[in-house]
């Protein structure tokens, strides 16, 4: 399955029928495409609420609802960076915006819905491919595969049956660490589905609560049957299928877990937090010195001021994009994590220490890791301790 802000950005993108709102030309190639606060992100909350009067916006608004974005190539969002428009193309762009809400709505489910057609599919046809299907009337056959691929469109897959169980997934890779499973059970005739949130809720409930305990619920009257909540999903089992899928789910759990160690491995991030509501981890705790410093280093070398160094800056006072001098990919990208209000001034009049979030690169960055031309989150905190001593 996509991440939430792909899906969401292609919904956009179909929504605007594939045009820049600020150019008016077409944008063919969905990796060109990006998404423009109209009202910049960055804005505080006291700003917002003047705004959402002035133009008389649903009461229910936020920055990043989609009545605030907008389509737009690469070259003009970075261009506007987190300026603001004047009050005439603001209440402009916002109506535009608007007038396309219902529509990016019905594309993101519709999305939604095909790509989990999709899914179910192609892991249908990979087990009809290497013969993991069911036997004549029921049980399933015992066999485990473990498919683990090195190139960055390919998805490493895994199987694992027994007589009554069979579980079938997308596991990490290096270029894509969202998998997805799908269990199959032979007295249930709907199947029982994990995204990547959820079975990684699953491992980290595993790795502190212990085996059984962190899936396990209780025992029928008699019991003969098992009670069990996975995910979103409640069931009935015999308890030699329970026994099975057990030992089938911690299998695969493991075996989920160290693929994702692998990508953690390879984008540098081991030795650094997962921020829970970014898609990044948190190189460091810095305070509004150490932070106005590296603003100050981007600044200075920002895109417009040419010089011979390999790399440059989009330089927008909040946030620090370093770009490849070819303007080809995003060497790195620091975002400030939450602080108080949600405003940076905040942070800049204050005593509080500010977290650093390094997005993670997007999937088609991925592969320039190799080449050092897309940063690991550990060549980054380097960098970000060079420049602060």
């Amino acid at each position: 399955m996509l991440s939430k802000s792909t899906i969401i950005r292609y919904a956009i993108w179909q929504a605007y029928k594939q045009r820049c709102v600020y150019t008016g030309k077409l944008i063919e190639n969905f990796d060109d495409v990006e998404i423009d606060h109209i009202i910049p992100q960055d804005s505080n909350n006291e700003v917002i609420a003047r705004k959402i009067n002035l133009y008389e916006l649903d009461s229910d608004f936020s920055i990043n609802s989609f009545e605030n974005l907008v389509l737009t190539f690469k070259l003009p969002n970075r261009l506007k960076s987190n300026k603001h428009f004047d009050e005439s193309s603001e209440r402009y762009f916002l109506s535009i915006a608007k007038s396309k809400k219902i529509t990016i709505e019905h594309e993101r489910l519709k999305l939604i819905k095909k790509l989990r057609r999709e899914e179910l599919l192609t892991i249908k046809t990979v087990i009809q491919e290497q013969n993991v299907n069911y036997l004549p009337k029921g049980e399933f056959k015992i066999k485990r595969i473990i498919d683990i691929r090195d190139d960055n469109y390919s998805t490493n897959f895994y199987s694992n049956s027994s007589l009554n169980v069979s579980i079938n997934a997308h596991i990490p890779s290096k270029y894509n660490e969202i998998g997805s499973c799908v269990i199959e059970i032979k007295e249930i005739d709907t199947m029982i589905s994990l995204t990547h949130v959820s079975i990684m809720e699953l491992i980290k409930n595993k790795n502190r609560l212990g085996s059984l305990n962190y899936i396990f619920k209780g025992y029928s009257e008699n019991n003969t049957k098992s009670f069990i909540i996975i995910g979103t999903n409640a069931v009935h089992l015999l308890n030699e299928v329970f026994e099975q899928l057990i030992n089938l789910l911690e299998d695969f759990l493991n075996v989920y877990e160290v693929n994702y160690q692998i990508f953690e491995t390879y984008i540098g991030s081991l030795n650094f937090k997962r921020s829970e509501d970014s898609d990044g981890y948190i190189l460091e705790s810095l305070n509004k010195f150490q932070w106005t410093k590296l603003l100050e280093y981007s600044k200075k070398y920002d895109l417009d001021n040419w010089s011979f160094k390999k790399y440059h800056f989009n330089y927008n006072e909040n946030q620090i994009i370093c770009l490849d001098k070819s303007f080809n990919n995003i060497v790195f990208w620091l975002i400030p994590g939450e602080i108080q209000l949600n405003s940076l001034s905040s942070f800049i009049s204050g005593n509080i220490n500010l977290e650093i979030i390094w997005r993670i690169p997007s999937i088609d960055d991925r592969i320039r890791i190799k080449s050092g031309n897309v940063w690991t989150a550990e060549q980054t905190y380097e960098w970000i301790m060079k420049i602060i001593d």
